[in-house]
């Protein structure tokens, strides 16, 4: 085994973008891969206190985030390495196509194939990190991304995860076994 310093490296890392109303009802999106499950229905959010986003989710009490995928690779990135403090309409760039949340104020990217509808729950701020706390009150997948039963087919949504070794994105997809079966044989 290989031994190296205490970092960072946890694979998959998802790519998460996050998207709130500005103060003037314009759509703001970032890129974030800092976050998790805290509770069935409630994620987690690791971001800085910095960021526009945050400021918005503070003031609106409200968020979508969406995952990242193969088609969107570019815009995604691009919203994680652009500043909405230093280029106010960055979402035009990016092309993505937009409409209000039906559970809660704010948007829903409709080229990105599953987005979580979250209301705050609470933001935690601790030396500059910015927890937030969302429970999530509605999920919307693009109907292109599930199967004929209507269950979330994971090679058609073609999800990216963050390669925090190497900075670089990689597919999500490919089944390997049944979860909860597979181990069976070995009971």
């Amino acid at each position: 085994m290989k031994r190296f310093k205490p970092n960072n490296m946890l694979f998959p890392m998802p790519v998460l973008i996050i998207s709130t109303y500005n103060e003037d009802g314009s759509v703001d999106a970032m890129n974030a891969a800092w976050g998790t499950l805290e509770d069935r229905d409630v994620i987690l959010l690791q971001l800085a206190s910095d960021h526009k986003t945050s400021e918005n989710i503070e003031r609106n009490k409200a968020f979508t985030v969406a995952f990242g995928d193969k088609r969107n690779v570019e815009a995604c990135d691009y919203v994680g390495i652009v500043s909405a403090n230093e280029k106010k309409d960055k979402i035009a760039a990016t092309k993505w196509n937009t409409t209000k949340a039906d559970k809660v104020n704010a948007p829903i990217i409709l080229d990105l194939p599953v987005t979580l509808e979250c209301e705050l729950v609470r933001i935690s701020k601790e030396e500059g990190d910015f927890e937030v706390y969302g429970r999530i009150l509605n999920v919307q997948v693009r109907e292109d991304c599930l199967d004929e039963n209507d269950k979330l087919d994971f090679e058609k949504c073609q999800f990216i995860t963050y390669n925090s070794s190497d900075h670089s994105y990689r597919i999500v997809g490919e089944k390997i076994a049944d979860a909860f079966k597979c181990g069976l044989k070995l009971k």
